[in-house]
C-alpha cells in the first residue's frame, strides 16, 4: 500500500510543505502498523486518538483567544505567508485541537457562511467552569447556554467564539462517570 504522491510543482509553497508532511506521515503510518495504519495495538504514545480541527479566518487571534479565554496552551504553531497560520496544536490537559487560516475548501464552510449553524461541537472538560465562564463574558463571548448545573452531573456552559464556532465548556467527565 502506498499514498498518492503530487508533484510539488503543482502546489503552492504553503501548500507543498504541509504536502511533504502528510506524505511523510501517512508513509510513517502505514508502515509502523501491520494494518496499514494506526490501531490501538501499537506501541505509539497518544494522549487522544481524537483531535477537533478548525479553520479561521484570522488564526493568530482566535489561538490568543483560545488560550486567554478558554485556557488552551500553545504545543505548535507554524506561521503561513501574510499574517497566515499554516498550522497550530493547541492542547487542553490532554486534548488537542489543531488549527490554521481559512483556505479555499469547498468542504468546509465557516460558521457564518451557514447561518451561524455548526456541523459539529467540541465539549472541554475543565477543573472549574464557572471560571472559564467569567473569563468568556469578560471577552464578550455569546453565550449560547447559560452556566448551570446538569442533571447528569457536572456544571458548564455553551458559547460562541469571535469567528462563530460552537463550544462546550463543563466539569462532567464522562470518562470519570459511570
Amino acid at each position: 500500500m502506498t499514498t498518492a504522491h503530487i508533484p510539488n510543482r503543482f502546489l503552492t509553497p504553503p501548500l507543498a510543505a504541509h504536502h511533504r508532511l502528510s506524505h511523510c506521515l501517512a508513509e510513517y503510518f502505514l508502515r509502523s502498523s501491520p494494518l496499514g495504519g494506526i490501531s490501538m495495538n501499537d506501541n505509539i504514545a497518544t494522549r487522544s486518538t481524537v483531535i477537533l480541527g478548525q479553520a479561521y479566518r484570522n488564526a493568530p487571534a482566535a489561538i490568543e483567544w483560545l488560550c486567554n479565554v478558554l485556557g488552551f496552551a500553545k504545543h505548535a504553531v507554524y506561521p503561513g505567508p501574510d499574517g497566515t497560520i499554516m498550522h497550530a496544536e493547541l492542547t487542553l490537559g490532554s486534548g488537542m485541537v489543531m488549527l490554521g487560516s481559512v483556505r479555499a475548501n469547498p468542504l468546509v464552510k465557516q460558521p457564518d457562511e451557514i447561518g451561524g449553524a455548526e456541523t459539529r461541537s467540541a465539549y472541554l472538560i475543565v477543573a472549574n467552569a464557572d471560571e472559564v465562564y467569567v473569563r468568556a463574558k469578560s471577552a464578550a463571548a455569546e453565550i449560547l447556554q447559560e452556566i448551570k448545573d446538569e442533571s447528569y452531573g457536572g456544571r458548564g456552559f455553551t458559547c460562541r467564539d469571535p469567528e462563530g464556532h460552537i463550544w462546550s465548556v463543563g466539569t462532567y467527565d464522562p470518562w470519570q462517570a459511570k
